[in-house]
């Protein structure tokens, strides 16, 4: 259910941007059009995405190359006291950009 895309339009401080992103990123962006800072847990319970699936995406937007989302603690694995606020000061050069999902690890089973 992830796998579609979607492009949304964010305005922050350094300029409007279009996003090029998943829908379970499109789902989380979109929770921050009511507010400026959400618990991990609102989070999960907003989206009712699946939690591998959340912190997957929430990597993505807070921890990528590409921050629209700050993360408080700043760390690179998301937890569930973590904080998200959107990203107003996020600067990029490029007027569309591509946010790209983290993947998720496999394992093989012998």
């Amino acid at each position: 259910m992830g796998d579609f895309s979607c492009v949304l339009r964010a305005c922050f401080r350094g300029g409007n941007k279009e996003l090029q992103v998943s829908l379970f990123q499109a789902l989380v962006l979109l929770l921050f059009n009511e507010t400026d800072e959400m618990p991990f847990e609102e989070i999960k319970t907003a989206t009712n995405i699946e939690d591998a699936d959340l912190r997957r995406t929430l990597q993505s937007l807070a921890c990528g190359k590409t921050r629209v989302l700050k993360k408080t603690p700043a760390s690179r694995d998301i937890e569930d006291c973590d904080r998200f606020r959107f990203n107003n000061d996020f600067t990029f050069k490029l007027f569309r950009i591509k946010i790209n999902q983290i993947q998720m690890k496999e394992t093989v089973s012998i």
